[in-house]
């Protein structure tokens, strides 16, 4: 079993990575991701094809190719984690554009994990759906 500390490590492990590689070099998270892990992300009422829910690597591969066939990472920014029993928090901030419209969506970012023996077993992340609507392009009040 992995001390809170321990799972913190990992989770600043993979943002360190991922933020250096613009989100192109995803491995370190794959090589922590339980084979069932759920992964959970806001929006599919808006239908943003990449906001859904699923499990295993496969799935949150094929997510990510889907994010970045639209989206272009402008910045990823960790500003806070925090850590206690399983879960690990991670507050900041991110930038993506939008590749159909150039507009840029800043938003804040909060992202839940949970682990179990070093391995993430689930994951949901909170941002600004309504910003990203807009930067898409639709119509938003």
């Amino acid at each position: 079993m992995s001390t809170p500390e321990q799972n913190k490590a990992i989770i600043m492990k993979i943002y360190d990575n991922y933020g250096a590689s613009k989100g192109q070099d995803t491995i370190d998270l794959f090589d922590v991701l339980a084979d069932d892990c759920l992964w959970r992300s806001p929006g599919s009422d808006l239908q943003f094809a990449f906001a859904t829910e699923g499990r295993g690597p496969d799935y949150i591969r094929q997510l990510f190719e889907t994010l970045y066939e639209e989206w272009e990472q402008v910045h990823y920014t960790p500003a806070e984690f925090i850590a206690e029993g399983d879960r690990v928090v991670m507050l900041g901030a991110c930038g993506f554009r939008n590749k159909k419209t150039g507009k840029v969506l800043e938003t804040n970012k909060a992202d839940f994990f949970k682990l179990k023996d070093g391995k993430i077993v689930e994951f949901q992340e909170f941002w600004d759906t309504l910003k990203a609507a807009d930067a898409e392009g639709h119509a938003v009040r």
